[in-house]
Formats: structure tokens, sequence, C-alpha cells
């Protein structure tokens, strides 16, 4: 899986990347493509409560 955090302010996503990622890019962007579309298409998954640091 991924290790994606979240920021308040501005509400948005957090990631880290590397040179090292490079490999696995493709792989990221494909899995956020198909999340992305999940959402979009309203479908319900489990639920989470966001958590800060």
């Amino acid at each position: 899986g991924w290790f994606t955090s979240v920021t308040k302010e501005p509400p948005s996503l957090h990631l880290m990347l590397s040179p090292k990622h490079a490999d696995v890019a493709d792989a990221y962007l494909a899995d956020l493509e198909a999340s992305l579309a999940t959402v979009k298409a309203g479908a319900d998954g489990p639920k989470v409560e966001a958590r800060y640091s």
C-alpha cells in the first residue's frame, strides 16, 4: 500500500517523494487514478478518521 498524509490548511494530501520512487511512480499514479474513480462513482468504502499529528 501507500502512505499519504493529509494537511488541514489548506485541505490537501501530503506525499514525500525521492528519486528512488521513480521505480514505482506509474503504479502509484494508477492506484491514485483508481481511487479517484471510486470516489467519483460514489462507491461506499470503509470510513476512517483523519488523524493529524
